[in-house]
């Protein structure tokens, strides 16, 4: 056989050896972002990966081979949120990163530097039982950490005061997702779980909208309270 007709042979071999890329330039995405973290600049990584992350979402369809690219722009963004000092926002990237696909954990991200070294150091927290007080004051009570339900006193269960729905433009109206988040005292919402979802598009399209919800805080005897609540996230 001639080598000529070899070549798209060889060429073929190559191509399944390869690792799979993210779609319409999804690549050189990855390697701006890349680059602009490798060169100590965050805020150009942080434009370039929610930029990246938008286009992607609105390609991507419910199929599960999904999560491993949002997971991915992800947890670049979140090196590039804790690289301005946003230790929140990056926290809240990692986590649903995490979630969507755990071998994002495999990621090179101490080449980053010292951001990158501390967001590969956060581990995803186990689920907790619902209405699971952090508050400090009750958490050392004997018998273990308290729950909003069963906590001596008069108690006020938290409640959205701000936010708008996730839009889902895909056919008919999607099943809802039930996040795990847990309110600070202030009423806002960090480190989301992801409790039931029908697919990793609608689990990253529900999670970022509750990023920006804000909630009367829980009270106990008048006092604010940081809580871990279950919270169902309709489309629009």
């Amino acid at each position: 056989m001639r080598i000529g007709c070899l070549l798209p042979l060889v060429l073929l071999s190559f191509a399944a050896l390869a690792p799979p890329v993210l779609p319409q330039g999804g690549d050189s995405n990855i390697n701006a972002i890349e680059s602009a973290l490798e060169s100590r600049s965050p805020l150009r990584a942080l434009r370039l990966a929610r930029r990246a992350l938008e286009r992607l979402t609105q390609r991507v369809s419910d199929d599960p081979e999904g999560a491993a690219q949002i997971a991915r722009l992800l947890a670049l963004q979140a090196v590039a949120e804790a690289g301005i000092d946003d230790l929140d926002s990056a926290r809240w990237s990692w986590a649903l990163a995490l979630h969507l696909d755990p071998e994002v954990q495999d990621l090179n991200l101490l080449r980053f530097g010292p951001t990158g070294t501390l967001v590969a150091s956060w581990e995803e927290r186990p689920l907790a039982v619902d209405g699971e007080i952090t508050d400090e004051r009750f958490a050392e009570r004997p018998g273990g950490p308290a729950t909003l339900f069963s906590v001596d006193g008069d108690s006020i269960l938290p409640d959205r005061k701000s936010g708008k729905d996730p839009r889902y433009g895909r056919g008919s109206s999607p099943r809802p997702v039930i996040l795990q988040i847990h309110l600070d005292r202030r009423g806002r919402p960090t480190l989301p779980r992801v409790v039931e979802a029908p697919s990793p598009l609608r689990a990253y399209l529900a999670t970022e909208a509750v990023r920006d919800w804000r909630f009367q805080p829980a009270r106990i005897n008048g006092n604010e309270v940081a809580v871990y609540i279950n919270w169902r996230v309709d489309f629009r």
